[in-house]
């Protein structure tokens, strides 16, 4: 006996939650709970709410309970229909299409909203009521009722959206132009779109031409769910639709975002080779449909693409690809779009470059010295090397100021007077300076870098004469521009080394035009040299012998020097009335004029030279030997006086 009575208890209990078979227990009336304004929130949630846990097929719903619903479903929207404007089709005495569809029990989740204000609740209220009324009128698929349920997409409540694709997707092919008009329409958000997409695979090829001409849309959520249907239909990318669309000139910018959806390297390799298309239509598509799919498989299949011989649009794409979502291989490659002619993908791989920050320096250390890099790319990727103002990176673009494209050293001029200020950086070029000094382009560029300064590091390490460099010293007089010698020894400091500098300066001038004296075709000058020559040898003979006692111990080397110093004599006193008779002979000839000068310029060089002083004055007889110049041939020059 308990076994009946708790067997009839579940019946009933069942039959009151589910509901009965008549529709008397669901007041449609005007009277009832739905929409009416005057009773409350929490009455009419409930009643929607029951009405959502009934199963709708044990409702009988009556036409004139449809017309009803239809009439209440369209005065209480909770939306504004963006285009108002646009007349609307008449619905009336159109008679039910489609099939009745499956009952799928509903999953709504009891959630509690006494804390929302009374205008979201309400709101909230109203969206349980239209979910109910397109309940109630789901097995109805007349004209009327279906355009107004279409129109509850742009419900903001997604129960309601749920509940109108629950419906939609029963309906058969002879609403597609309307679910066509509203997918067109501009007043879907994109994911709503989306999901009208796979009711067009029941059309049959009128759905799939729809689905192909959504492959055009611009929107990346779209063409997902149109690419996406359409594997469903074609699993395979070699299928006659799809090979038709390759071929056909008309149809081809359609291809690339279908086959970039199969999980298949032929089919990506026959999408990327689009993009290298003479129709800028069909290579746009495919850029567009690659950049908007993101997956792991994909970002594979690029990389490796880019490890074979590709073209450079082709390559132009795949890195861009892969920069846009940050793969690592990006590092590598982007330098490749500093070289595109676009100039907007040239500032994305800048912006990338820059925004890389340290990640990206091993990249272009190994793109600087890699040989094989061309000119071109070299000139795009220096400039970045300022981001980097570094010791290592000195020292790997400090050969590139041999490069003959001056753009190439321009750029590296550019990194060095940047970060000339760098210790370490100037420790490297002044050891290249001094293992390298002789006149090459770095060695130059590195002299007037310091020069520019006023640095005298190159001279000497710490600022004093002692610790002058003197191969430094002859290498910068002779290379030194005659103009910046004086700018330079005004801002040289302290002062002593200063002096000393601009002594050893203009005796180094000095002998210079000393030099084009001796070049001359001057037989006076040649004739005077000769002179100086014979006085200076008879001067350190007589020195000699007067500073030996050889004349104490032997008679025999006294008479030896006696007789060397007697033919000094001799070729002096030969040489001076040699040219004693030429100036006598010359006297008012050019030659003569320029004798008088060089006896002018010698006379110079002496007092040069003696300002020096002696502790300081090796370099200065170096300058002198270099010359063919000796102290003591400088200080008999004064043996001129006598013949002019």
């Amino acid at each position: 006996m308990q076994v009946y009575l708790r067997l009839f208890f579940i019946i009933s209990m069942t039959t009151l939650y589910y509901g009965c078979i008549s529709t008397k227990s669901i007041n449609l009336s005007a009277y009832g709970s739905l929409f009416h304004h005057e009773r409350s929130l929490d009455v009419r949630e409930l009643e929607a709410s029951r009405i959502l846990k009934i199963n709708i097929h044990r409702i009988e719903v009556r036409p004139d309970d449809i017309t009803r619903l239809q009439n209440l479903l369209q005065t209480n929207t909770l939306f504004v229909p963006i285009d108002t404007e646009q007349s609307r089709t008449d619905t009336s005495d159109l008679t039910p299409l489609g099939s009745p569809r499956q009952y799928k029990p509903s999953d709504n989740k009891d959630i509690s909203l006494a804390s929302l204000p009374i205008s979201e609740r309400e709101a909230y209220v109203r969206s349980l009521e239209i979910q109910a009324v397109i309940r109630l009128l789901s097995r109805d698929y007349s004209r009327r009722t279906f355009l107004l349920i279409l129109e509850q997409l742009t419900n903001p409540f997604e129960h309601v959206q749920n509940e109108v694709f629950d419906y939609i997707m029963q309906a058969d092919a002879t609403y597609e132009r309307y679910i066509w008009d509203i997918l067109q329409s501009g007043r879907l958000s994109q994911p709503i779109r989306a999901r009208l997409i796979p009711f067009f695979l029941k059309i049959g090829d009128r759905g799939i031409i729809r689905l192909l001409i959504l492959l055009e849309d611009n929107d990346p959520i779209i063409v997902d769910a149109v690419v996406q249907t359409l594997i469903t239909l074609y699993p395979n990318y070699d299928n006659p639709q799809l090979n038709l669309m390759v071929e056909s000139p008309y149809y081809r910018h359609w291809a690339p975002a279908w086959l970039f959806a199969y999980e298949d390297p032929n089919a990506f390799q026959l999408a990327i080779s689009l993009a290298d298309d003479p129709n800028p239509l069909i290579a746009n598509a495919t850029r567009q449909a690659l950049l908007s799919s993101r997956s792991d498989w994909l970002l594979q299949q690029a990389e490796q693409s880019l490890q074979e011989n590709q073209s450079f649009q082709v390559r132009q794409l795949l890195i861009e690809y892969l920069v846009r979502f940050l793969h690592p291989a990006a590092l590598y490659y982007v330098h490749e779009l500093l070289l595109s002619e676009e100039p907007n993908i040239r500032t994305y791989a800048d912006r990338y470059i820059r925004n890389s920050d340290s990640a990206y320096y091993p990249y272009l250390v190994q793109h600087l010295t890699n040989p094989e890099t061309s000119e071109e790319l070299l000139i795009a990727l220096l400039p970045y090397s300022i981001q980097f103002q570094k010791l290592s990176m000195a020292e790997v673009i400090l050969p590139l100021l041999n490069h003959s494209n001056d753009k190439i050293t321009n750029q590296v001029k550019i990194f060095f007077e940047t970060t000339y200020n760098q210790n370490n950086i100037q420790k490297l070029l002044l050891q290249y300076y001094f293992d390298h000094l002789n006149p090459n382009t770095i060695t130059l560029f590195i002299m007037n870098l310091f020069i520019s300064h006023n640095n005298t590091l190159i001279l000497t390490p710490n600022a004093k004469i002692e610790t002058i460099n003197s191969t430094s010293f002859a290498f910068l007089l002779h290379h030194i521009p005659a103009q910046t010698w004086p700018i330079f020894i005004s801002h040289i400091r302290p002062t002593p080394l200063q002096v000393y500098i601009n002594q050893i300066y203009t005796l180094f001038i000095q002998l210079q035009k000393f030099t084009q004296f001796s070049e001359q075709n001057n037989i006076l000058i040649s004739s005077a040299y000769t002179l100086i020559h014979h006085q200076a040898t008879f001067n350190t003979q007589q020195i000699k012998q007067k500073s030996t006692l050889s004349n104490l111990i032997s008679v025999h080397g006294s008479d030896v020097d006696f007789y060397v110093l007697q033919e000094k004599r001799q070729a002096r006193d030969t040489s001076f009335s040699t040219l004693r008779e030429l100036v006598a002979r010359q006297k008012n000839t050019p030659d003569y004029t320029e004798l008088v000068k060089y006896h002018a310029l010698l006379q110079e060089i002496t007092r040069m030279f003696l300002t020096i002083r002696v502790e300081h004055r090796s370099f200065a007889i170096e300058l002198l030997e270099k010359n063919s110049i000796t102290e003591q041939w400088l200080a008999s020059a004064s043996i001129l006086k006598e013949v002019l």
